[in-house]
């Protein structure tokens, strides 16, 4: 599932092997976040117009999600737009890919929980970790 993942980032051209004449992503490749992959990662973090608009023009595969987000945008809560764009992402995200444990899949944890951070649940999650530390 990770290959298959990672192919699918190649082939939208957010990730790059090192080896330019490679067709598609192999075991063997290592790979980085190419400047357009991070910018994708950077404006979901930081402008709520872009995950509006993201949330506006992507196909759901969830029906309940997909009637979230046109009633809130109807009703132009777009705070709700995002949170309910992202709580999607997240699932979908989580049920397609597992992180294994390890240090190596660490930075896949940290964008996740980056991620999370924007949504209203992953914010009280956040402050309720730090009360108790």
């Amino acid at each position: 599932m990770v290959m298959y993942s990672l192919n699918r980032l190649y082939d939208r051209r957010l990730i790059e092997t090192l080896d330019p004449n490679s067709k598609q992503v192999s075991v063997a490749d290592k790979v980085a976040i190419k400047d357009s992959g991070l910018a994708h990662f950077d404006l979901m973090l930081n402008s709520t117009v872009y995950v509006e608009q993201m949330a506006l023009v992507t196909g759901l595969a969830e029906i309940f999600a997909r009637d979230e987000i046109r009633k809130s945008e109807k009703n132009k809560d777009f705070r709700n737009v995002r949170e309910a764009f992202l709580r999607y992402v997240l699932k979908i995200d989580s049920g397609r890919l597992g992180i294994p444990p390890g240090a190596l899949y660490s930075q896949i944890e940290l964008a996740r929980g980056q991620i999370e951070v924007l949504t209203t649940g992953g914010r009280r999650s956040r402050r309720a970790k730090a009360a108790t530390t």
